[in-house]
């Protein structure tokens, strides 16, 4: 794992690059809801330029992975949840801390395992190490 900050852009991007695989996915499984859900993620995101933004974009994103069956991360084949997995990797990586202060200093680190996919996660606010 890399303890190097990145930028908001970069995180940004990465996030905006996750929807479009969850968007993806969706056509191919014939997903309308999550299709749906891809193009709210995508105006959630349009505006975001700050860590502040990406942050609690970041944090209404994550709300989708509450429940167990029938909710948004309770997918019936692989490549949803590959995608899945993947925005919710994306999403922690927006977490404080994890984007360089415009003087480029690092603020603090942090990783969590999730799903096999090594990643960052907060939810409300919060930082979690493991």
């Amino acid at each position: 794992m890399s303890t190097k900050p990145r930028t908001v852009e970069a995180v940004r991007t990465e996030i905006v690059s996750a929807i479009a695989e969850v968007r993806t996915a969706a056509r191919l499984g014939q997903d309308e809801q999550r299709a749906h859900t891809a193009d709210w993620l995508d105006g959630l995101f349009a505006g975001v330029s700050d860590r502040r933004g990406l942050r609690e974009a970041s944090a209404q994103g994550l709300t989708l992975y509450r429940g167990g069956m029938g909710s948004f991360r309770d997918v019936g084949y692989a490549a949803a949840g590959h995608a899945v997995d993947r925005l919710y990797a994306a999403f922690g990586a927006a977490g404080p801390g994890s984007c360089a202060t415009p003087d480029q200093q690092i603020l603090a680190c942090g990783g969590l395992w999730a799903n096999g996919h090594q990643g960052f996660t907060c939810l409300a606010g919060l930082r979690v190490m493991v």
